[in-house]
């Protein structure tokens, strides 16, 4: 089974993912077993047992109202739009989290 990459970086990364939260794109291994899963229905990677909560694009989180979140996560998603989508997909994470949230991402290098 491959390991997906939050389960490499998880130990780093928690300690920022604290409260309400969602991770989006998790592929079957979520961030904590309290984040709201956030994927496509047949989600794009299969890393994983926990089944998608939140079946859609992650473009638009229409299931969660603004500045609601203390934390949003994601792992390996942002690189996959194309350059000129990426401030409006971030504007859009950042939308639903409250004041001081957190926005985590663990992207490739």
């Amino acid at each position: 089974m491959y390991t997906s990459e939050t389960s490499k970086h998880r130990d780093k990364l928690i300690k920022y993912c604290i409260g309400d939260g969602c991770d989006i794109g998790f592929g079957g291994d979520s961030i904590t077993d309290a984040a709201v899963r956030v994927d496509f229905p047949t989600p794009y990677a299969s890393t994983g047992k926990s089944p998608v909560q939140l079946g859609g694009d992650c473009r638009n989180l229409k299931w969660f109202r603004s500045n609601v979140l203390d934390y949003v996560y994601s792992s390996h998603v942002l690189e996959d739009f194309p350059e000129g989508e990426t401030g409006n997909v971030i504007r859009e994470w950042t939308r639903v989290l409250k004041k001081n949230g957190k926005l985590i991402l663990l992207l490739p290098d």
